[in-house]
């Protein structure tokens, strides 16, 4: 089976996916303490979180892994962690895909 590289560095996209991650957490303790610019910082956060969980769920669908479903439900559910761990973990997965897939 073919494995498909990421059409971006992968430390790039983590920095991006990381970069999100933060502005979510600030804008959020923002809207709870109710400031005015938690909106601007909420809508910076969607532009840093949307263009890697794109590439991720694009990446996650091509790639054969052994535990795609948990993934891609992970990446519904918990968005942002979830991109980040998967970019950390990635080749882990696909190397252990390959070793069931001989077995």
């Amino acid at each position: 089976m073919r494995e498909y590289k990421l059409p971006i560095n992968k430390r790039i996209l983590l920095t991006i996916a990381s970069v999100g991650l933060f502005f979510v957490i600030i804008s959020t303790y923002l809207k709870i303490i109710d400031k005015n610019y938690s909106e601007l910082l909420l809508g910076i956060a969607l532009l840093f979180q949307i263009i890697p969980q794109i590439i991720v769920l694009i990446d996650i669908i091509r790639n054969q892994l052994h535990n795609k479903l948990m993934w891609l439900v992970g990446m519904f559910t918990f968005g942002p962690l979830a991109t980040i761990i998967y970019l950390l973990n990635r080749e882990k997965h696909l190397r252990l895909y390959k070793r069931f897939e001989n077995i």
